[in-house]
């Protein structure tokens, strides 16, 4: 008979399987090269949501509009479909749907008393009406898609 171990017991095993395998994955092979082209070939950038200066290496091409709901023709649109975005936050902020980019160009957050209390509250004021540096007219249709489907806060805006 087959029995599921308890934590106790699978903590007492000093080994307990395997602890890697092997995954074969599809691999963006855009990332890199669009995140040097959206710097302008710069080794420093800022962030498009927070304004903040990093290295390159703590900006994330960030797409707009989710790139598995991306037409190929809108996936080669790389000044429009992407921005730059810090690994420090904003690019999970923004991917989560907590912040997005109204049509003016200015970041959106769910309405405060909606918000956690603590740090997310306070970063989110923090980002609220910051303009954005990617918005423009060829890279709205792509924030409204963000807006409509993604934002957290579109039903108290």
């Amino acid at each position: 008979m087959l029995h599921e171990s308890t934590g106790d017991q699978v903590a007492e095993n000093r080994h307990f399987g395997e602890l890697d395998t092997i995954a074969k994955v599809k691999v963006r092979t855009e990332q890199a090269k669009l995140r040097k082209l959206l710097a302008g070939g710069a080794e420093v950038a800022e962030c498009a949501l927070c304004g903040d200066r990093y290295p390159l290496r703590f900006l994330v091409a960030a797409h707009i509009k989710k790139r598995a709901v991306c037409t190929d023709e809108e996936r080669r649109q790389l000044h429009h479909i992407a921005m730059l975005a810090c690994s420090f936050g904003c690019d999970a902020l923004y991917e989560s749907g907590w912040i997005t980019v109204d049509q003016h160009g200015n970041l959106q957050v769910p309405a405060r008393d909606s918000l956690p209390e603590g740090n997310l509250r306070d970063r989110l004021s923090h980002l609220r009406g910051r303009g954005c540096t990617a918005h423009s007219a060829a890279s709205e249709p792509y924030f409204a898609w963000h807006r409509t489907t993604m934002f957290q806060g579109r039903s108290t805006t």
